[in-house]
């Protein structure tokens, strides 16, 4: 099973469309399950997605003025069992699906940890303690499901898997859970996510998983060849062109 996150840089914004070449971008993966973060409503969402005719398409129903969304989409081959949505700001940007894959139950949870978009530059100990309040409240959810339920939660944290490794007593992890980064994938060509201004590169997107085997995770950056970029200098202003890499899971 492959799994992709991408955070898609709409913004909040209901006047920024998906472009039509972040819809092809999707399609050559040919994920069995995507998650696309930072993901908003616009007047012609459901026309853009209809390109990804061999998915289902599922997402939040916030009507949230300003705030991101969640679109998760997976082939037409699975069976939906059931959809939960959580709209808190002590969450995080948060939408759950059940599907059955080849007799198997999965548990799917996109997620991107919010930021305090007023603040942010200012006072960044007050961001770190906006995020560790979401990242605690995320795992004591984890923690309350089924012991026996395979779950696997991708998204843009905002902080890097490294961070929650080195700070256990800080951002202790759900037990029985494991982080699943790039960054700690000894064959990956690649270690970072997504690029600052002041060009220092971090590994912000990731998995957390119970009960699968994540085969491989790697970061793609080939949509950057449609605009002469390289990962490493890539920081995109411009609303509704991503500036993060895929993260792509395979899943036995």
């Amino acid at each position: 099973m492959k799994i992709i996150e991408w955070n898609i840089n709409q913004r909040a914004s209901k006047e920024t469309e998906i472009k039509d070449w972040v819809i092809e971008e999707i399609k050559k993966t040919e994920a069995d399950i995507i998650v696309l973060t930072e993901f908003k409503k616009t007047e012609k969402w459901k026309e853009k997605l209809s390109k990804l005719s061999g998915y289902y398409k599922f997402n939040n129903s916030i009507e949230e003025e300003h705030g991101n969304e969640i679109l998760i989409a997976i082939k037409k081959d699975y069976s939906l069992i059931e959809k939960k949505e959580i709209f808190n700001d002590g969450m995080g940007d948060f939408l759950q699906i059940k599907v059955v894959c080849c007799g198997k139950e999965y548990t799917i949870i996109g997620y991107r940890s919010r930021i305090l978009v007023d603040g942010y530059k200012e006072d960044k100990t007050a961001n770190a303690e906006f995020k560790k309040k979401q990242f605690e409240n995320l795992n004591k959810y984890l923690q309350e499901l089924p012991d026996d339920e395979n779950v696997i939660v991708v998204g843009d944290f905002n902080f890097t898997g490294n961070y929650v490794k080195e700070n256990e007593t800080d951002y202790p992890i759900a037990e029985g859970y494991s982080i699943k980064s790039p960054q700690f994938n000894e064959n990956a060509s690649c270690k970072w996510s997504f690029v600052h201004h002041n060009k220092s590169r971090v590994a912000i997107d990731f998995a957390i998983c119970k009960n699968v085997y994540v085969k491989d995770t790697h970061y793609s950056w080939d949509y950057l060849d449609r605009i002469d970029k390289k990962p490493e200098d890539w920081k995109s202003e411009c609303k509704g062109t991503p500036d993060h890499a895929m993260l792509v899971l395979e899943v036995k």
